[in-house]
């Protein structure tokens, strides 16, 4: 289970709760520009912009993603999606890709979502591990620039692309369902309500959002979601939009215990990532009480072709 967020304003910022029963011992990792990466069925590409994110190392050395942003302000994050994500044999004449490969092409090619909007009505997913006895992830993703967000789902109709206007991605449902079940909450306000009743008057503040979920399931974290990102005031500093950012991010994260898995693991989040579009600062949480982690894109060494672990 995971929560993806954007929020937009001067301060843009992509990122995500990643939440797990287990944890892959996840780290930062930086792809320098010209890296070359070997694609399945794409041949070898090298990369035009440097991508920084939060994954792990194959065996043999090869960046497995979770969520990662280029040096041009594109982010994407990969979303659990199990049951409803499909993936397909080679298909001629389409841009096939395999699951952790999304993040190469993207990201080392495109610098915006319109330009990244062309290759996915081209995409097909391939049914392919990164390497010889690894699992493929059942994913669904979000991909965000400073100006928006989509969703691309593959299921079993192809790839399914959505303008994600709210700019909030959980997990099953799909996202149509996830939409169109936000109105069961449009009487939700976050005003002093009144008083309808004669006689009596609400007790405290807050009171407008009766009726916001609170429980931790996908549908319910992504109302809650994006309510609370739909009415955040524009921040005044990058600072404050991280720190609004990492509220909504820890409202809708997981409290140790309260939901265990069908194999009596107990759902916890891992991490929680994210990413200032437009300055390039990378920042990773560990923990709700501890500070987070930043590292500026910009002032690292972004040329040779390296894939450098950062931890």
């Amino acid at each position: 289970m995971c929560t993806g967020l954007l929020i937009k304003g001067g301060h843009p910022f992509f990122g995500r709760n990643l939440d797990l029963d287990i944890d892959y011992g996840s780290f930062t990792i930086l792809v320098e520009r010209g890296h070359r990466f070997s694609f399945f069925e794409e041949g070898e590409r090298e990369s035009k912009y440097a991508m920084i994110g939060s994954g792990i190392l194959s065996p043999k050395g090869l960046p497995l993603f979770f969520d990662a942003m280029n040096e041009k302000g594109l982010a994407l994050a990969g979303l659990n999606f199990p049951g409803n994500a499909k993936r397909f044999p080679k298909v001629e004449g389409k841009l096939n890709l395999a699951p952790h490969e999304l993040f190469y092409f993207l990201l080392g090619n495109c610098a915006s979502i319109a330009e990244a909007r062309a290759f996915l009505d081209e995409l097909s997913l391939l049914d392919r591990a990164p390497e010889e006895g690894m699992p493929i992830a059942e994913l669904h993703y979000l991909l965000a620039d400073p100006t928006g967000a989509l969703v691309f789902e593959p299921t079993s109709q192809g790839i399914n692309v959505y303008d994600d206007p709210f700019g909030v991605l959980t997990n099953n449902p799909p996202f149509p369902y996830q939409v169109e079940n936000l109105r069961r909450y449009l009487n939700l306000q976050t005003s002093y309500p009144g008083s309808t009743i004669e006689g009596l008057a609400p007790t405290s503040v807050g009171m407008g959002a009766i009726g916001l979920p609170g429980d931790y399931s996908s549908s319910s974290r992504f109302a809650k979601a994006a309510f609370l990102s739909a009415n955040l005031p524009e921040p005044s500093s990058e600072e404050e939009a991280l720190s609004s950012f990492f509220s909504i991010l820890d409202a809708v994260a997981f409290v140790p215990g309260i939901a265990y898995g069908k194999d009596g693991k107990v759902e916890k989040t891992v991490y929680q990532a994210a990413y200032e579009l437009k300055s390039g600062h990378y920042y990773v949480r560990l923990s709700p009480i501890e500070a987070p982690r930043q590292i500026d894109l910009s002032a690292l060494a972004l040329d040779g072709g390296k894939v450098v672990s950062l931890r």
